[in-house]
């Protein structure tokens, strides 16, 4: 037995309790990360597929209504057409590439919460085996500090990492946008 059940052989069965239903949340919240990644992907993959569907079958009319009314124009129409699918193609890798990320934050605050709560459980333990209300002032005033700078870490990790999210998603809008200014400058066909 060690210090806290002989001691205290019912704040021992607390701390149990404590501990046991941490592990329970800990992996609730992993699951529910996993059932919604995997709902996420499908809805991503259901709502690219639909669109892409609704759009070549807008496309279809409009060419053809564009080559009845302004053959002349129907070059460029395609060309536009292309560029607009590309356009369509960047946002669906962004939208790919946001959820990927999302996944990558999630499991970095689950690592974060389910470290924190293993601390908890830790100091919990240590406070207990605390003799005098010095030492728990002591204990506490460390703990504090040590969880402050912590926090503060962790904040910081969060912000790059949401930094460098926000740039990956970014991107593949980023060059669509200059490649669409570089056609769409060009002088139309005569």
């Amino acid at each position: 037995m060690s210090k806290t059940e002989t001691a205290n052989p019912k704040a021992a069965k607390t701390q149990e309790a404590v501990e046991k239903t941490l592990k329970a949340n800990q992996a609730a919240a992993e699951k529910a990360v996993k059932v919604g990644k995997e709902t996420a992907e499908k809805a991503l993959k259901a709502s690219s597929e639909a669109v892409t569907k609704a759009y070549d079958q807008a496309l279809s009319a409009a060419k053809e209504t564009v080559q009845k009314t302004f053959p002349q124009a129907a070059a460029r129409f395609e060309e536009l057409a292309g560029l607009q699918r590309a356009n369509l193609e960047a946002l669906f890798s962004a939208g790919t590439v946001a959820m990927k990320n999302v996944e990558t934050l999630s499991e970095e605050v689950l690592a974060f919460n389910r470290k924190a709560m293993e601390e908890s459980v830790a100091n919990a333990k240590k406070l207990m085996e605390c003799k005098t209300v010095q030492e728990v002032v002591e204990l506490q005033t460390d703990l504090c500090c040590a969880q402050l700078e912590t926090i503060v870490a962790q904040g910081t990790k969060f912000t790059d990492l949401a930094l460098k999210m926000a740039g990956e998603i970014a991107e593949p809008m980023q060059a669509r946008f200059g490649e669409t200014v570089e056609k769409l400058g060009k002088p139309l066909a005569a």
